[in-house]
């Protein structure tokens, strides 16, 4: 991917800070003129990836989860960077309705493409793809 537009910044790793991050998202790519549809899943992902990254891959004391958003050629990119975890992320299925954990990735698969690479140190990014229209509006 090439993009056209380019944003990093590091995550605090709290609750709070998932929230403030899936917001600040909504409010760039509605910045970028993306459409509501890819906005919302943008924003859904993003959270999502990010609780996954606090729960299971907690990075070193004192250091933030990275986050980035690329978006070129009709897709957007969405990374986080984490501390790395003992097992490689999959998605798991659970039959029990009353379960409140283990849905992050199975939400991710079905919202856009996924997957993860291992980064020196024992870090690791997990990335979604996801196709967006440009509404041309910058709001």
């Amino acid at each position: 991917m090439s993009p056209d537009r380019l944003v990093a910044s590091g995550v605090t790793p709290s609750r709070e800070a998932v929230r403030d991050a899936r917001l600040a998202a909504r409010a760039l790519l509605e910045q970028w003129g993306i459409d509501d549809e890819a906005v919302f899943r943008a924003e859904l992902i993003t959270g999502e990836l990010l609780a996954n990254a606090l729960q299971h891959a907690k990075p070193p004391h004192g250091e933030q989860i990275g986050l980035h958003l690329a978006m070129g050629h009709g897709e957007l990119l969405i990374e986080v960077d984490d501390g790395g975890a003992p097992s490689a992320p999959a998605v798991r299925h659970t039959n029990d309705d009353r379960s409140e954990c283990g849905r992050g990735l199975a939400l991710v698969e079905g919202l856009a493409t996924w997957g993860y690479r291992t980064l020196p140190g024992g870090r690791r990014s997990i990335w979604a793809h996801l196709p967006v229209q440009e509404t041309g509006a910058c709001r």
